[in-house]
């Protein structure tokens, strides 16, 4: 029996890894409890079925080894395969039992790449695509028209509107005055980029000429940065001119519905605005890790558990007694059972 004094080897389970220190340790039943002096840190291993998804559009280095925790494999795109993102190749690390997600996006062509790429005549139309690409004849505005299959390229002038982005008709502005609404006219404090503006609020028929963006950076949302190779490669940024932008520090990229693989482009280009890097609208998403957006981030320990979430994360390797336990790290449905 298990006496006062009685000993027992502790060891990761079968998947898990010592992390640093021992591989197993010895713990004494005093008075009727086991001690805590066992400090055990058990990883899980990373598996190859987790690697399997990238292995149709990477090389991956090393093909084969051991993946335990913080072993890393070395991604790039194939040669048949389309660099849609990110740095040339990136190195994915283990951690937990779960690999990183790559930077480096890979894709093969198709139709809603948002790249122009195989046998297409534009981006995601024409040759093998369903979708025809802009022409001067399909109700709609698209390339450099000015209207609905009218202005520029298409030779036929546009008939004036309100709505037209054009000064035109009696109008005494762009899409405002004379038959259309006064109060529509774009001034040059609106913060915003109308009229005959070449930036928010700046240039054209303003008097102030816009300002190029000087490092450090700044964004029009502190959820956003500079990457590192605009940081220090640069010391200003001409207005109009584009730069790479990430999440800043403290913030994660939030992954909604995936229409192309752009949307998982950790990196976008921004734009500098009158001496600010606009990032209102841009597909990369940024946001602050709550205590229940469903991914592990900030200073979790789990998925939406552990760090500063009220929740506890429960393993059967911590060496409580939590969750549905019926002992330390066993026992209840979804661990393995305690021994008497």
């Amino acid at each position: 029996g298990l006496t006062h004094g009685s000993t027992r080897e502790v060891r990761c389970q079968e998947g898990y890894d010592a992390s640093g220190g021992s591989a197993k340790q010895t713990i004494t039943c005093r008075d009727g409890k086991w001690d805590s002096k066992a400090n055990l840190t058990c990883k899980a291993r990373c598996s190859e079925d987790q690697l399997s998804p990238y292995r149709g559009t990477y090389d991956i280095s090393p093909q084969k080894g051991d993946l335990t925790h913080l072993a890393q494999r070395t991604l790039m795109c194939k040669k048949s395969a389309i660099h849609t993102c990110g740095p040339k190749h990136y190195t994915i690390t283990c951690r937990d039992g779960r690999f990183d997600r790559p930077a480096t996006i890979c894709s093969f062509p198709s139709c809603s790449d948002g790249v122009k790429s195989g046998d297409e005549e534009g981006v995601d139309c024409g040759g093998s695509c369903s979708k025809d690409c802009s022409s001067c004849s399909d109700g709609i505005k698209n390339g450099d028209e000015e209207g609905v299959d009218c202005g520029k390229t298409c030779g036929k002038p546009c008939p004036p509107s309100c709505t037209d982005g054009i000064k035109n008709g009696d109008e005494t502005s762009v899409d405002c005055g004379g038959s259309c609404p006064k109060d529509k006219c774009p001034s040059c404090q609106d913060k915003l980029k109308n009229g005959d503006e070449e930036g928010t609020d700046c240039g054209g028929s303003c008097k102030s000429p816009c300002k190029e963006c000087k490092a450090p950076f700044k964004t029009t949302n502190k959820a956003y940065r500079a990457t590192a190779s605009h940081g220090g490669d640069h010391d200003a940024i001409d207005h109009g001119d584009g730069v790479e932008v990430e999440c800043a520090k403290g913030y994660y990229q939030a992954i909604g519905e995936v229409e192309s693989d752009k949307d998982l482009c950790t990196t976008e280009e921004a734009e500098c605005d009158n001496g600010v890097i606009n990032t209102n609208k841009l597909r990369l998403v940024c946001k602050k890790p709550t205590c229940d957006d469903g991914v592990a981030n900030g200073d979790e320990t789990g998925v939406d558990c552990g760090g500063s979430c009220d929740r506890a994360c429960v393993s059967c390797t911590d060496g409580v007694q939590n969750g549905n336990e019926k002992g330390i790290d066993c026992g209840g449905a979804d661990f393995r059972p305690c021994r008497n």
